[in-house]
């Protein structure tokens, strides 16, 4: 015991120590965890009850996207079955544009496909060279224009050939035209 008393400030030293590391440190980061904790929540309750109070504006902002991205799926392609049978689909309307108006077809070719990045849109082009009458040419891309979807056309050539006085003569034509896909998401 007399060892105890010769060292007592010592052991208060290091019983003050021991309370530090092993009580007053633990309850100081479960206190600040805490606080990081409750701000955490706080912003988060903050921005519900903003939800909350604004839910008729969002609701009527989502069905305005809704309308408008239901417009858009009509205005533009969309392909459940994949690219490549919307390709074949819109190379036979085409084609049968092409014979409607008596046009003779040199050749169709697909280009490269362009995705847009962190969009479900795809751009597709389309390199088509075809002869015929002026006519019919230009009855072709009246039929084109009114067409449901929309298309884009990048590149027009259009040579006049054999013209007289009354005759409108033939032409030849090469287009490059682009059709918007929109890929539907996974619902």
């Amino acid at each position: 015991m007399n060892e105890l008393t010769k060292h007592r400030g010592a052991l208060i030293a290091i019983a003050t120590l021991l309370v530090i590391k092993f009580i007053l440190v633990p309850w100081y980061e479960w206190q600040s965890q805490v606080m990081v904790s409750n701000v955490l929540l706080s912003k988060q309750n903050t921005k519900a009850q903003e939800l909350l109070q604004n839910s008729e504006k969002v609701i009527q902002q989502f069905e305005q996207l809704k309308n408008r991205l239901t417009t858009l799926e009509f205005e533009y392609y969309t392909a459940a079955e994949g690219s490549e049978a919307l390709k074949l689909k819109i190379q036979k309307r085409l084609e049968k544009l092409l014979f409607i108006n008596e046009l003779e077809s040199s050749s169709i070719g697909w280009q490269n496909s362009y995705q847009y990045p962190e969009t479900p849109i795809m751009k597709h082009q389309l390199s088509l060279r075809f002869t015929g009458s002026t006519l019919g040419a230009t009855a072709f891309f009246i039929d084109l224009a009114e067409q449901e979807k929309l298309y884009l056309i990048e590149g027009l050539n259009f040579n006049l050939l054999r013209q007289s006085a009354g005759n409108l003569g033939r032409v030849s034509v090469s287009v490059r035209l682009s059709f918007i896909e929109i890929k539907r998401r996974a619902q």
